[in-house]
């Protein structure tokens, strides 16, 4: 590995609340943090802030967009946006000669220095994969990811000939799915097919344990990676259950194993819970405040719901 730690990357536009919780939680065991962001969350403390599109001037990326076409369901902007982030990471480790950046999306809790973890498990790429991908419907996921610039340079070079030179392979694949499912092609598609091409033992899988720890696939899920079997559901959450110990958090096996969680991605509507994560709250004020959330989130639903129908 380089001398200087390399980056710990966030690419997010916009500001949300559990925006700064989770930069500062990341900054606690990594020194560079990077977000690659807008105007809007320049201001964000624990972090270097960079304006994303001043790394979307490559020709790399030029290229893509204007092969780029939307196969889902969810809107082009969202679609293309999370293509986006490998252009805009490899152009900033260029730019900065960095061989190595982790990447992180914007609802994860951090609890690892990357660059000691990456140092002492090296590898080209590594990528969540709750099931080992074998013909690309697979879920093959970045939100928790750990690249090579010769492996990210790779993965968008294969991007830009999929669509520009393979379009029809990913438009039947496109055609399978959206008739039993919304969603569609997406970066996550293309990770498995990349993932796939390269065979067996290319992509280290961060979401099966090694070593007593692994990196959460999605908190939502009793499983992380298949083969490791079921974890211990916290039913009033409605999240994995969680114990943290010296202010580590482990998952529990239905069997009583603890794994430590290198860091976890709270996903969809776990995102509540990231700031109370973050500040070590007992576990009577989360529920009191989750408690409370629920109940506001209802009463806001039957307003707007009122108001649609008085229009």
């Amino acid at each position: 590995m380089q001398q200087n730690e390399f980056p710990v990357i966030i690419v997010n536009k916009g500001v949300r609340p559990y925006l700064q919780p989770v930069l500062s939680q990341a900054k606690k065991f990594n020194s560079n943090v990077v977000l690659m962001g807008d105007d809007s969350n320049r201001k964000m403390r624990d972090c270097q802030w960079f304006n994303m599109e001043d790394f979307s001037t490559s020709e790399k990326w030029k290229e893509f967009e204007g092969v780029w076409k939307n196969l889902s369901t969810n809107p082009a902007w969202y679609e293309l946006m999370c293509f986006k982030r490998f252009f805009v990471i490899e152009e900033y480790c260029r730019k900065n000669n960095f061989n190595y950046a982790a990447h992180l999306d914007s609802d994860i809790l951090c609890y690892v220095n990357f660059n000691e973890y990456f140092s002492a498990n090296p590898c080209r790429v590594s990528l969540s994969m709750p099931r080992v991908p074998v013909h690309g419907r697979e879920t093959v996921s970045a939100h928790i990811s750990f690249w090579t610039l010769e492996a990210l340079s790779d993965f968008t070079d294969f991007c830009i000939d999929n669509y520009k030179n393979h379009f029809d392979r990913i438009k039947k694949y496109y055609d399978d799915y959206k008739s039993a499912y919304e969603g569609g092609i997406c970066d996550m598609t293309l990770l498995g097919l990349w993932v796939i091409e390269h065979g067996t033992g290319f992509a280290v899988n961060n979401a099966a344990v090694a070593n007593g720890a692994a990196f959460d696939h999605s908190i939502n899920e009793p499983l992380n990676f298949d083969a490791d079997g079921k974890y211990e559901f916290n039913d009033f959450y409605k999240i994995r259950k969680v114990e943290f110990i010296d202010g580590i958090p482990y998952f529990i096996k239905e069997g009583g194993e603890k794994i430590q969680a290198l860091a976890l991605h709270m996903q969809g509507d776990a995102k509540r819970l990231i700031a109370p994560f973050y500040k070590k709250w007992p576990d009577f004020f989360i529920r009191a405040y989750d408690v409370c959330y629920w109940f506001l989130r209802g009463v806001k639903r039957r307003i707007v719901a009122l108001l649609k129908r008085k229009k």
